[in-house]
């Protein structure tokens, strides 16, 4: 606690013996800041001294608590959460961001019960959504009837306009892009299920070349100054090695290679990760295309059959920046979780 803390708690039983009128937190708090401004220097110096042993006391238990073991495993989880020790947890990541729907995309009509609520508003009818729910449940079937024919239709042109939608370019881009950002964050789900919690194990890190290695021994040899300036000394000390001082750090680069390798090899072999290989592969693989029968609708359209393989001049130039729009990308990837 800070100086002044220290000093409210010390007088906080003697407050309320000599000022038995003040009370709750804003009048206290003032109370206490009136008192505090009244210490002399010396008095004051006191809870100043205590303030510096705890901070003290604080700075030394703090520094045996990081050499736990318990503290390295939960730095290590951070890690690969990728935070730091110590930061407070951020809210979950919603994942890739959707694409913006075009202006183009048609919207989905209401239902037959909301088509009754927003005529009964524009009536004037401003009753609460029990009563109108109400209201609704009392037109029986045959009072709806007129909602949910009107309903229909508009559903039925709105399928109408998708099927449209989705042939234009507007439609194939959005989709495309849509699949991409849907399987990203399944990926992304996949991952921290399976290898974000607790008890996941870490994925190795990849050994520093041999080059790294000797630049992680030789940085705290120079004398501080420009990072560019450093580097371009450690790179010009490297090629004036011998070649014998280079083989160690080739000899222990290997090494930690070596152990690299097992350690990932271990790593993929774990349950959690066998787990979330399944899933990768699932969400990733490609729905093969239903093969074109001979003589089959399309037959002799291609290039050889006296079709013309350059594009016609109306075609969608979106294909030829962003690939084929043949089919549908939106269902191969959509999340059959």
């Amino acid at each position: 606690m800070s100086a002044f803390l220290q000093f409210a708690a010390d007088k906080k039983p003697e407050l309320a013996e000599k000022f038995p009128e003040v009370k709750g937190i804003g009048a206290t708090h003032a109370k206490m800041t009136e008192l505090w401004k009244e210490l002399t220097d010396e008095e004051r110096q006191v809870f100043i001294d205590k303030e510096s042993e705890a901070k003290t006391a604080f700075q030394q238990a703090k520094e045996d608590f990081e050499k736990t073991a318990n503290f390295k495993k939960y730095t290590a989880i951070v890690s690969r959460l990728g935070r730091k020790p110590g930061m407070k947890a951020k809210a979950k990541s919603k994942g890739v961001a959707l694409p913006p729907a075009p202006e183009t995309m048609p919207k989905k009509p209401a239902s037959g019960f909301f088509l009754f609520l927003s005529e009964q508003r524009k009536a004037g009818n401003a009753g609460g959504n029990s009563q109108l729910t109400d209201a609704w449940r009392n037109l029986g079937a045959e009072g709806q009837k007129k909602y949910q024919d009107e309903a229909a239709e508009q559903l039925a042109q709105y399928e109408k306009d998708m099927k449209d939608f989705t042939k234009s370019a507007d439609g194939k881009r959005y989709l495309r892009l849509k699949a991409a950002a849907d399987k990203k964050n399944r990926i992304m789900q996949a991952k921290t299920k399976f290898l974000g919690s607790a008890g996941a194990p870490q994925e190795p890190k990849r050994p520093q070349s041999a080059y790294f290695l000797f630049i992680a021994d030789k940085r705290a040899t120079l004398p501080p100054g420009k990072i560019s300036d450093n580097a371009k000394v450690l790179t010009d000390m490297w090629k004036d090695i011998s070649e014998e001082e280079k083989k160690a750090y080739d000899d222990k680069h290997n090494e930690l290679k070596e152990q690299y390798e097992k350690d990932m090899a271990e790593y993929k072999n774990s349950d959690n990760f066998k787990k979330y290989d399944r899933a990768l592969k699932t969400i990733t693989k490609k729905v093969a295309k239903p093969k074109m029968k001979p003589g089959g609708k399309g037959a002799g359209r291609g290039r050889g059959r006296g079709g013309d393989s350059k594009p016609a001049a109306d075609s969608d130039s979106d294909s030829d920046v962003m690939g084929t729009d043949n089919d549908n990308s939106s269902s191969s990837d959509s999340d059959t979780d």
